[in-house]
């Protein structure tokens, strides 16, 4: 049953909700002054905007002889002047946008550490979405999104839509350091495979389990989650977290384990103790490494 219910002009409320703000006669009392506050606030600047425009009238006719114009009008600048001077005493942000550098070393501080959910039930269709989805509506799955981004020379098949299905490109594999010559066809295309950053095995052992699951197939086909890389490399990966494997290439860790952050960051994921020890022994090397965004 639901517990939502409808009020008499129809309009759906939900419990522990504010109403929206009810309909008001504009004429109820005295220029529309009635109990609604949005109401009193239209009618009050109103009046005000009369007075104004009469002592205008009056000041143009009278001039200097109608020196009530004037008090009021070095009052009003006076408050002007008031409203724009910047406030010294207002905060600067609240604790996740007050960081002024926006590090991946700020932000992994920012993270829970909890032990990681069992690995009970996972099934990666089943909780993430079929395949390779297409979230956006513009008929190109993720795969061949991040293919487009993350190769060079990229030549596409010529099907519908265009420019979508990516038929061969060149990759310089951030995870081993070499450069991979991508050709889609039998026997070839696995030579590129796109990982994901936090790998959904550990994205269900440290946060998924408790997400719904349209968040967990954003996270699945988030480009900031993923990337193309040597398939050898991403198959020897599997789920392991950043305490039991890095990319082979050293020059590559530090945006690794940022970009594993950021994702945490982003879905409210948490790390292990023994992730978070082996992410800060990373980020001690780059402490200004900062956090990718989308």
């Amino acid at each position: 049953m639901s517990n939502n219910a409808k009020d008499p002009s129809g309009n759906e409320q939900r419990e522990n909700l504010e109403p929206e703000t009810p309909r008001v006669n504009p004429y109820e009392g005295w220029l529309g002054f009635g109990k609604d506050r949005v109401q009193t606030g239209r009618s009050v600047a109103l009046v005000i905007f009369a007075v104004v425009m009469i002592i205008g009238v009056a000041q143009s006719l009278l001039g200097d002889k109608f020196p009530l114009a004037n008090f009021l009008g070095s009052f009003s600048e006076g408050k002007s002047s008031a409203q724009t001077a910047p406030d010294k005493t207002a905060k600067v942000g609240t604790a996740k946008t007050a960081n002024p550098t926006g590090t991946a070393l700020s932000a992994l501080e920012d993270l829970k550490v909890k032990d990681k959910d069992p690995f009970n039930d996972f099934n990666r269709n089943r909780l993430f979405g079929e395949g390779w989805l297409d979230l956006d509506g513009d008929d190109c799955n993720t795969r061949n999104e991040v293919l487009a981004r993350d190769l060079e020379n990229v030549e596409f098949r010529k099907v519908t839509p265009r420019n979508c299905v990516v038929q061969s490109g060149t990759l310089k594999d951030d995870y081993t350091g070499k450069t991979i010559q991508f050709l889609r066809e039998k026997g070839s295309s696995d030579k590129v495979q796109i990982d994901h950053v936090v790998a959904l095995g550990n994205v269900w052992r440290t946060g998924g389990q408790h997400l719904d699951q349209e968040t967990r197939k954003k996270i699945a086909n988030d480009p900031l989650n993923l990337i193309a890389v040597d398939g050898e490399t991403n198959q020897d990966k599997e789920s392991q977290d950043a305490s039991d494997w890095l990319p082979p290439n050293e020059a590559f860790h530090c945006e690794y384990v940022a970009r594993q952050i950021a994702v945490k960051t982003k879905y409210g994921l948490w790390v292990t103790p023994e992730e978070k020890e082996a992410m800060s022994e990373v980020l001690a090397g780059c402490p200004d490494e900062p956090l990718p965004g989308e």
